[in-house]
C-alpha cells in the first residue's frame, strides 16, 4: 500500500503543480500560493467533522506550523521557477533535493533498511527525474533555476520530514496547522511586499482546486510514510514531474523532448522494482 499511496501523492502534487504553474503565468506566484492555501484551508475546516484523529494535538500544531511555513516558501519558489521557463532545471532539482533529504532522514534517524531490489528501484528512479523534466538549450545557463530549485527542494524535503513526525491520531491537527501557518506566512509576505491580494477574476476557483490537490498530496504522502519507509515514499513522490510533463503533452500539446519517453519508462520500472522490494 505504501507504493500506491506514494504514487497517489506524486499524481496529486504533479497535477497541482501543473495548474499552479499555469495560474502563475497570469498572476504573481505569491498570490497564487496564498489563495490556493486559503481555499484549501476553508475546505479542510469544512471537512473537519469527518476527519480521523483528535480535534487538537500540540504535536500536530507545532510540527504542522513549521511544515506549513516551509511548504509555502517552497511552493512560491517552485511556481516562480515554473512560470519563468526554468522547468527543466527547477523541477528535477527540487524533486531530487527533497527526495535526498527524506531519504537521509529515513536512513539515519528512522532506521530504514531497504532491500537490494528496492535500492535498484531508487537507482532507476533518480535519473528518471532528470530525463522526464527534459533539458532544452539555454536552460543550463540559467543559474537562478538551479538555486531556486534547490531552495524549493530543501523546503519540500524538510516539509516531508516534519509531517511524518507526528504520532498517529494527530493528523487532523497537523493538516489544519499546516494550512493555517502557510496562509499566515503568505499574507504577511504579501503585506510586506505590497503585492496586493487580488487575482485575475477567473483564477480564484482554480487556485482553490490547486490547493486541494496539494493538500491531497500531503495526505497521501503521510499515508505512504506511515505504511512503509520514508526512504521509499520520498523517492516515489519525487516522480511528480512525470505527471506535470504528461499533462503538458495532453493539454498543451507540448512535444516530448528527447529523453523524456526513456525517463517515463525508467520511472515506471523504478516504481515497479520498489513495489516488488
Amino acid at each position: 500500500m505504501s507504493t500506491l499511496f506514494g504514487l497517489l501523492a506524486a499524481v496529486s502534487y504533479g497535477v497541482s503543480d501543473f495548474f499552479g504553474g499555469l495560474l502563475t503565468r497570469r498572476n504573481p506566484a505569491l498570490l497564487v500560493v496564498m489563495w490556493s492555501q486559503l481555499g484549501s484551508l476553508v475546505l479542510l475546516l469544512a471537512a473537519m467533522p469527518w476527519l480521523p484523529g483528535e480535534s487538537l494535538s500540540l504535536d500536530g500544531v507545532l510540527f504542522g506550523a513549521a511544515a506549513g511555513a516551509l511548504g509555502s516558501v517552497g511552493l512560491i519558489a517552485l511556481y516562480q521557477g515554473l512560470a519563468t521557463a526554468r522547468i527543466s532545471v527547477v523541477a528535477p532539482t527540487a524533486a531530487l533535493v527533497g527526495a535526498f533529504l527524506a531519504t537521509a532522514v529515513g536512513l539515519l534517524l528512522d532506521g530504514d533498511r531497504p532491500s537490494l531490489l528496492t535500492w535498484l528501484g531508487v537507482a532507476t528512479a533518480v535519473p528518471a527525474v532528470f530525463l522526464i523534466s527534459g533539458r532544452t538549450s539555454g536552460d543550463g545557463a540559467k543559474g537562478g533555476g538551479l538555486r531556486i530549485g534547490m531552495l524549493a527542494g530543501a523546503c519540500f524535503g524538510l516539509f516531508a520530514v516534519l509531517i511524518t513526525r507526528v504520532p498517529a491520531g494527530s493528523e487532523a491537527s497537523l493538516l489544519v496547522s499546516v494550512r493555517g501557518a502557510s496562509v499566515l506566512v503568505l499574507v504577511t509576505i504579501a503585506i510586506i511586499r505590497s503585492e496586493g491580494f487580488r487575482l485575475a477574476r477567473t483564477s480564484y476557483v482554480p487556485a482553490t482546486l490547486v490547493g486541494a490537490g496539494d493538500m491531497a498530496g500531503n495526505v497521501f504522502f503521510m499515508l505512504a510514510a506511515s505504511t512503509g519507509m520514508l526512504t521509499i515514499a520520498g523517492v516515489i513522490e519525487a516522480l511528480y514531474p512525470a505527471v506535470t510533463v504528461l499533462l503538458a503533452r495532453v493539454l498543451l500539446k507540448e512535444r516530448l523532448l528527447p529523453g523524456q519517453p526513456v525517463g517515463l519508462l525508467l520511472a515506471a520500472t523504478g516504481v515497479a522494482l520498489m513495489a516488488a522490494g
